[in-house]
């Protein structure tokens, strides 16, 4: 299969999903599980505080598919869309879409060959991937964005795939187009919600502990997504 790549925008890595066994003590009725901006995780019977994120109660579910002596574990959840999106402009995003909403967005906008919209999405969900692959304590749930790519582009007719790479290549090369990309990425900023579809992509969903923190501590995400800006989207 060939694959649109366009500069550092576009890469597919192949990768194996793994599944969290561990039932979590979170997932007992009546107990909020918090995570707090210094990383850590808090278990308590009150609603989690407005500066902190509210994590998922139940444990994970474990789906088994056997391929002749192959068997394939995934987990429910992971690389999920739970706000999916149509093609819409970046000005109708909000922070809390995550990269498998915005995915959603940009099959739409090929479909419709609204590829300059793609383009944006793209762009957005392509910040936020690896914003979120820094976050995480577990480096091998970044993989999860080369997944979603490969899972967007995926039957997708290869001229489509043309025009789409030729989108790509045209706002890259054209000043004013990035520009108008870039303020709408500044303007929607950086992440704040529970990266779960990636956590649960990752090793150490299978390996961790429940209690196990998921997330870097004290983790700068104004000058991660800053950073990004400028040498992801090569933003000025």
């Amino acid at each position: 299969m060939k694959t649109p790549i366009a500069g550092k925008w576009l890469r597919v890595v192949a990768w194996t999903a793994v599944a969290w066994l561990l039932v979590s003590p979170a997932s007992q009725a009546g107990v909020h599980r918090c995570l707090h901006k210094d990383g850590t995780t808090e278990y308590t019977d009150q609603p989690c505080s407005p500066d902190s994120v509210p994590l998922p109660r139940e444990a994970p579910r474990v789906v088994v598919q056997q391929s002749g002596k192959v068997t394939n574990l995934s987990v429910v959840g992971q690389l999920a869309s739970k706000q999916p999106l149509t093609c819409v402009s970046l000005e109708l995003v909000a922070k809390d879409h995550t990269p498998p909403d915005l995915y959603q967005g940009v099959s739409a906008c090929i479909q419709e060959q609204d590829y300059r919209t793609a383009v944006a999405l793209f762009a957005l969900a392509g910040m936020e991937s690896r914003f979120d692959a820094q976050r995480v304590l577990d480096k091998t749930a970044g993989q999860a964005a080369q997944v979603l790519i490969m899972n967007t582009f995926n039957g997708v007719p290869e001229d489509k795939r043309a025009k789409f790479q030729a989108a790509v290549k045209a706002v890259a090369a054209d000043p004013e187009a990035l520009s108008r990309t870039c303020a709408s990425v500044r303007k929607i900023g950086y992440p704040t919600y529970y990266p779960e579809y990636m956590v649960l992509h990752g090793i150490r969903a299978f390996t961790a502990k429940p209690d196990d923190p998921t997330m870097e501590p004290n983790f700068d995400g104004a000058a991660a997504w800053n950073s990004l800006l400028s040498t992801y989207l090569n933003c000025r």
